[in-house]
């Protein structure tokens, strides 16, 4: 079964994607032109007031044009006045913020920004024990209970949705699981294939990210666990996966299922469970090669390795460690 990373296309990026805010900078050129129409709208408004206030027109259009004349430059000031006080706000606030001093909206952001590089780095201390071998374990936990040989790879907070619509729901806790070749996947549609069908045969139904909350994340090299908000727990086994979609530079994993609503992981988690899901699926040539790591910087360091052994005869009587490393390495 092949697994691949599709691009999606514009139409389908509110699938992907989640609102963030961006942080405050200085108003540039072009904000600065979007002042243009309103003072040259107040300006033409003026002169026609100016026209027909000095009667220059026939006599009878004079307090037409008096009128218009006014309306027009009001408005038109006033939309200036607006944008003015518009860009003013925003330069005021991009000093403060460069000054050391954020908001609390600003402040959460950049705690966001500063949670998925540190996330981030640890994808890639993840990746490169994955490719050497798998040497990376954080000990079990002994909250949660675990196969033996599990490794745990991260615990930590996410932000966790399903994708689906009204009509079709989730499977609530203990209703039933599908089986896959690893085990049992949870959180599954209820509704019928055939139920499914009658839906969009009556056309699309209203399907959007659902659940939205912060979970916990249990991530190994066989699957993440999530522990909802109701302490309900439930696994998605990498081996169930149809589709994996990283969108990593925004903090964000889907991974999307068979028999399963699509699952959508932002924030710390996403990125080291993209890591290891990726080479659940691909082994340590996906971590190499995959587009939707690139962001981690990973890429053979096995190269050049072979590079230098190909140029250096008495490298061919080492224990071949650096042949092993056909996995990856940060830049």
């Amino acid at each position: 079964m092949a697994i691949v990373s599709p691009v999606i296309p514009d139409d389908e990026e509110p699938f992907m994607s989640m609102p963030r805010m961006p942080l405050p900078t200085m108003p540039g050129g072009r904000d600065w032109m979007g002042l243009l129409p309103p003072v040259a709208g107040a300006l033409l408004g003026a002169a026609v007031l100016w026209a027909g206030r000095a009667a220059l027109p026939a006599p009878r259009y004079a307090t037409a044009l008096t009128i218009g004349g006014a309306a027009m430059t009001a408005l038109f000031a006033l939309w200036a006045f607006i944008r003015l006080a518009w860009l003013a706000h925003r330069a005021w606030r991009a000093y403060r913020f460069r000054s050391g001093h954020p908001n609390a909206a600003e402040s959460r952001e950049l705690e966001r920004r500063e949670e998925l590089t540190d996330s981030q780095e640890h994808a890639r201390a993840v990746a490169r024990g994955l490719a050497l071998g798998g040497a990376f374990d954080l000990g079990r936990p002994w909250d949660v209970a675990i196969d033996a040989n599990e490794q745990v790879l991260a615990d930590c907070s996410s932000d966790y949705a399903r994708y689906y619509s009204e009509d079709v729901h989730p499977l609530l806790p203990g209703t039933g699981v599908i089986e896959g070749s690893g085990g049992a996947s949870a959180g599954l549609d209820a509704a019928p294939m055939e139920r499914r069908r009658r839906l969009w045969a009556r056309g699309q139904p209203d399907l959007q990210w659902r659940e939205n909350q912060s979970v916990r994340a249990l991530v190994t090299q066989r699957r993440v666990l999530v522990q909802r908000n109701d302490l309900h727990w439930l696994s998605f086994h990498y081996d169930a996966i149809v589709a994996i979609r990283p969108e990593l530079p925004a903090g964000v994993l889907i991974l999307e299922f068979e028999s399963a609503s699509p699952l959508r992981l932002a924030g710390p988690a996403s990125a080291v469970t993209a890591v290891a899901a990726v080479y659940a699926l691909f082994g340590a040539e996906g971590l190499r090669d995959h587009p939707g790591l690139e962001p981690l910087r990973i890429r053979d360091s096995g190269e050049t390795s072979e590079a230098e052994d190909a140029s250096d005869p008495d490298s061919e009587d080492d224990d071949g460690a650096q042949s092993r490393q056909e996995a990856v390495s940060p830049a």
